[in-house]
């Protein structure tokens, strides 16, 4: 193979991770206030902060007895918010802090389907502070892999705290919910066994895991946060994509000086 022609190649694939880097994205922030009565009343406002149109946008609230569609949005375009207004029926028992998970739909221009979760916290009488410290480690998940959460106990009695991770659609995992008792003054660490089913590399979500418990006659739910990384599996060394080709290019080079 002519030089020109091999160093040309080389070139080619030396800047497609480039592109990809500057490829177009959609970034969906969501903002939620709840005003507690004798109903929940939930807004919501849906704003694209990325730089590519989401369709069909469709916000989508579980938990605490409630499982509802909301109105879709056919377009959301960069810089654009949508706003979306819902009464519930309350079915909490007791006085406390309480999470709904609302899981956003939407595709790309290409119909591709993604999904985001976030929380929703709502309060009931009087909110008390949490009795429990919970931190994860962001984590790059490489096709599968653990997330891990530390969970310790404030308390000086035990609690019993069942702990949920929620997922977007392109991700799994068959051990998201769990139930753990902690000792007083106690510290566990919980592993979920997470896979990627359709996301696409490179793609960051901010994941949360909702971790329910009672304490002193009063309904806690405590959230922490995580980002999860999609990696392409079996990158050599954890090497970014763009060493690869830029050593290859500098061996055609080399070789090309020797000779």
């Amino acid at each position: 193979m002519p030089f020109r022609i091999l160093l040309a190649w080389l070139v080619c694939f030396a800047l497609q991770p480039l592109a990809d880097a500057v490829a177009s994205n959609i970034s969906l922030k969501t903002q939620s206030r709840v005003t507690v009565g004798q109903t929940l009343q939930l807004s919501l406002q849906i704003t694209n902060e990325g730089d590519e149109s989401a369709y069909s946008v469709t916000p989508e609230i579980q938990g605490e007895g409630i499982s509802r569609l909301l109105p879709v949005k056919d377009e959301l375009k960069p810089g654009q918010t949508c706003e979306v207004q819902e009464n519930f029926s309350l079915k909490s028992p007791l006085p406390g802090t309480y999470a709904l998970l609302l899981t956003t739909h939407y595709s790309d221009a290409n119909h591709y389907p993604f999904s985001a979760v976030a929380p929703v916290i709502y309060v009931v009488g009087k909110e008390s502070p949490p009795q429990i410290a919970a931190i994860f480690k962001n984590t790059e998940l490489p096709g599968q892999g653990p997330v891990k959460l530390m969970i310790k106990n404030l308390r000086a009695s035990p609690l019993t705290v069942k702990i949920a991770l929620p997922l977007p659609k392109e991700l799994a995992c068959d051990n998201a919910v769990q139930e753990l008792r902690l000792n007083p003054g106690g510290a566990e660490t919980l592993t979920f066994y997470v896979r990627n089913v359709a996301g696409l590399e490179n793609s960051v979500y901010a994941l949360f895991a909702a971790l329910d418990y009672e304490a002193d006659g009063t309904h806690h739910s405590d959230i922490a946060n995580v980002t999860v990384k999609l990696t392409r599996p079996g990158k050599p060394f954890g090497l970014s994509a763009y060493w690869i080709p830029a050593f290859l290019l500098c061996l055609a080079i080399l070789y090309r000086l020797k000779k």
